[in-house]
């Protein structure tokens, strides 16, 4: 199958997740939505939560590639890179798209719990990568690490909700980003001391 006709369905699932749930749809449905056979779809998904689950492993994988990039710059360059983080593993999606599938979560079980699954994997690359401010002395300590990374993860889904009043991501990344940075206070060895 080729990527774009792979694409389409992909899309076409995520677009039913978020319209009607996870457990409301059927590789029936998908076929439909996407225009694409039902045998040349289950050529690559037996059921739907497959295609639910690519799509969380590959919003994981780009987000985890992101924040193993090298960092030049001080605590708000860090921070952004979370929040680039962030939205990387909600790409597959989109903002929209993922508040609307969000939202269906609430009424759906098996769509609440992958949700929590793929949450505490945000959740844990966040910390990884606060461990590794620490480790390169951009923050001394970040005390109540747990609350620190739940703030982050729910500020960052509670912004996405910007973008359904016209509000760019860069908007919304630089509001998130001072928001964050009030989080921490920055290492004095990353600090250089001015002279009066």
């Amino acid at each position: 199958m080729a990527a774009p006709e792979k694409k389409k369905i992909v899309n076409s699932a995520l677009e039913l997740f978020a319209q009607q749930g996870l457990s409301n749809t059927t590789m029936e449905d998908i076929s439909k939505h996407s225009a694409v056979p039902i045998d040349k779809i289950l050529e690559y998904y037996e059921i739907p939560g497959d295609i639910l689950q690519e799509s969380f492993k590959s919003g994981q994988r780009k987000m985890e590639e992101l924040m193993r990039e090298p960092v030049l710059g001080g605590l708000d360059e860090y921070v952004g890179k979370i929040f680039d983080g962030l939205e990387a593993m909600i790409s597959p999606w989109g903002p929209e798209l993922y508040l609307n599938t969000l939202y269906q979560a609430t009424k759906d079980k098996v769509l609440r719990d992958a949700f929590s699954r793929t949450s505490r994997t945000m959740g844990f690359a966040v910390k990884s990568f606060l461990a590794h401010m620490v480790a390169m002395s951009i923050v001394d300590e970040i005390t109540e690490v747990e609350k620190v990374n739940e703030a982050l993860v729910t500020s960052f889904i509670e912004s996405l909700a910007k973008t359904l009043n016209g509000m760019s991501m860069e908007e919304i990344k630089n509001i998130w980003t001072s928001f964050a940075v009030a989080l921490f206070t920055p290492s004095s060895a990353t600090h250089v001391p001015f002279n009066d």
